[in-house]
């Protein structure tokens, strides 16, 4: 769960916060991370998404200490993460901020690309 607590933030952050939601909720498919369910309470917006139990791209590389990925498994998180964009793009949304903590690890170490705060839909 992702909870985002909204008493420091202006108008324009908390309407960003409920599209970020917004947009989640719209997204199906296997190489992003899953939306559930969302609701906002006095002073946060809690969205409800699919558990990563591997953790981001990010920690997974730093424990492997400076050793190289294998060459498999270097082409099979490349493309999992083009084909998480690819279904993004081919609906109009443009994630805008990739980076290894944001490509979640989930059940096999398959990537799913995850945090759309700053995401934008397009028309």
């Amino acid at each position: 769960m992702k909870i985002i607590d909204t008493r420091k933030m202006n108008s324009h952050q908390k309407k960003e916060s409920v599209l970020e939601a917004t947009i989640m909720s719209k997204i199906k498919c296997q190489y992003c991370v899953k939306y559930f369910d969302s609701f906002m309470k006095k002073d946060s917006i809690n969205i409800i998404m699919e558990y990563c139990e591997n953790g981001d791209l990010g920690k997974y590389l730093k424990r492997q200490m400076g050793r190289p990925l294998e060459e498999s498994k270097l082409w099979k998180f490349f493309i999992e993460m083009c084909l998480g964009l690819r279904y993004l793009h081919s609906n109009k949304i443009l994630h805008r901020d990739i980076k290894t903590i944001n490509m979640f690890l989930g059940k096999d170490d398959k990537i799913k690309v995850g945090d759309l705060g700053v995401a934008k839909l397009l028309n």
